[in-house]
């Protein structure tokens, strides 16, 4: 499948159906498919890079995971709001709970969309470690609704740190 799917990806005029293609692509091919995932790893177009990261880290092979670390660390740690809740975002997409430390930042950041992004994402990781921080941010008018969603995918999971929250 991966040819036609290439295939989409360099002709398709959608671009919900490219980054789908991207992604596919890299989740599937992985570090066999790298050199052109490389290009878009570290583009401009923040969609496309999104695509390809989740991609990778899904893949899970160590050489597409290392390929991702570093353009990550570069995001997470970046001066523009916009990449750091692309970090977020890649995070949360990624659907690995393990990778859930870079949130830890992310979600006491300066940036009002950076902290939702992060809460966002910790509702898809389903991360224990991170329902005390997510509690916390029930305090803060600009983050309340996305900490309750956070909450509200995590289940009787979060039970817990909202008990200890609330005590």
């Amino acid at each position: 499948a991966l040819p036609v799917i290439n295939q989409l990806f360099h002709t398709d005029p959608e671009p919900s159906a490219r980054t789908a293609a991207l992604r596919t692509i890299a989740t599937l091919g992985g570090v066999e498919h790298f050199e052109e995932m490389d290009d878009y790893l570290t583009g401009g177009d923040l969609l496309l890079r999104q695509s390809v990261m989740v991609g990778l880290l899904r893949n899970g092979e160590l050489e597409s995971i290392l390929a991702v670390g570093g353009s990550l660390t570069g995001l997470v740690n970046s001066a523009l709001a916009a990449e750091r809740g692309l970090a977020a975002q890649v995070l949360g997409e990624s659907g690995l709970a393990n990778f859930y430390r870079p949130l830890l930042k992310l979600l006491y950041d300066p940036e009002p969309q950076v902290q939702r992004a992060a809460l966002l994402a910790a509702g898809k990781l389903q991360q224990p470690k991170l329902w005390p921080m997510v509690c916390a941010q029930l305090a803060a008018p600009h983050t309340r609704s996305a900490a309750q969603r956070a909450l509200v995918a995590a289940g009787d999971a979060a039970l817990p740190a909202l008990q200890s929250a609330l005590a």
